[in-house]
């Protein structure tokens, strides 16, 4: 993205069998989306816009929630093959169980949240594509190059 204009993220809950979310996403999780669009705002001097689509449902991603894990050591190390696995198995299984119910037309940026007690992603996890992404994500409307999860960086507690 570049750090003026305006841009489309698309918020997607998702969880796993062995660890549901609860709740309604966007009431668990809004006021965290709403302060990184904001931050961003702000520190764009308001040159760069985010207009924040939120899919207010939990998706369930294939396997367990320990199929995703990424360690504080894994995150440490981003161009580790096990670490480009894990972004990779995220960001595709995260935009296929939600492909036929979100629009991800001119979508600059995925953003995952995950149930609060989680213990997958330890951090954060993000992926730009042609940089420590293999590979970019293919959703009915398009190719998709980004993406980005807050992980235990920010707990959130749920209802």
């Amino acid at each position: 993205m570049e750090s003026t204009g305006n841009y489309k993220i698309n918020v997607i809950p998702l969880d796993w069998s062995d660890f549901s979310g609860k709740g309604k996403p966007s009431t668990v999780h809004r006021a965290a989306v709403d302060k990184f669009a904001t931050y961003y705002q702000e520190m764009s001097y308001g040159k760069l816009n985010l207009e924040v689509n939120f899919a207010d449902q939990w998706f369930r991603l294939p396997g367990t929630m320990a199929d995703y894990k990424v360690t504080e050591s894994d995150y440490q190390n981003t161009y580790s093959e096990q670490t480009k696995a894990q972004k990779t198995r995220l960001f595709h299984g995260g935009v296929k169980v939600s492909d036929a119910s979100v629009d991800f037309s001119n979508t600059a940026i995925v953003v995952f949240v995950l149930p609060s007690g989680q213990t997958a992603i330890d951090l954060t996890l993000q992926g730009f594509w042609a940089s420590d992404l293999p590979s970019p994500a293919l959703s009915d409307e398009g190719l998709l190059k980004n993406f980005f999860t807050a992980g235990n960086a920010f707990p959130i507690k749920q209802a």
